[in-house]
């Protein structure tokens, strides 16, 4: 990036964090995973699985269908970049903007978590934490506001509606098992 751009210093720092905000959500919900169903802690396992196939369908099928399918340059695609198209959709990463993934999967990750945590203050912290990992997509010029807020409608609404399906069963005893 040209060194004009406010933030060319703190791109290394913003590079980590947006990778590293991915990771943490993985972890976070890999050992709740384990975890729970080592402890028989159900609810800790049932949100754990909410967050695998929210993940699955939303972060990683329709996000990856859509962009790949609506082919929307990055702000630092260059000029000469020519998108590659096989099938009907583009499979050149500089086109593949909208929506965004990692706010996708963070998004997917801060609202499973929120099912857990009892404190406002606790969830405001989280949500808060997921707008900075999209803040840092736009920041490092890979998205538009438009990418990470559409990743981020699409990460919420799958979980939410996984997470709908799935809990009211489990409130029931009628849970997948």
């Amino acid at each position: 990036l040209s060194s004009r751009f406010w933030v060319a210093g703190q791109r290394s720092l913003l590079k980590w964090l947006t990778d590293a905000g991915l990771y943490a959500g993985y972890a976070c919900f890999i050992a709740l995973l384990v975890l729970g169903w080592w402890r028989r802690q159900r609810l800790w396992f049932e949100v754990a699985r909410v967050w695998l196939a929210a993940q699955l369908i939303g972060g990683l099928l329709v996000v990856r269908v859509l962009k790949m399918w609506i082919a929307h340059p990055r702000p630092d695609t260059g000029a000469g970049d020519a998108p590659l198209q096989w099938l009907g959709l583009t499979w050149n990463a500089a086109y593949n903007s909208f929506p965004s993934g990692h706010s996708a999967d963070i998004a997917t990750s801060a609202f499973c978590l929120c099912l857990l945590l009892a404190r406002p203050w606790q969830r405001a912290w989280v949500l808060g934490f997921a707008a900075l990992i999209g803040l840092t997509r736009i920041l490092l010029a890979k998205h538009w506001a438009s990418d990470v807020l559409a990743g981020s409608a699409v990460g919420l609404t799958v979980a939410a509606l996984i997470a709908g399906f799935w809990l009211r069963r489990l409130a029931t005893g009628d849970a997948p098992a």
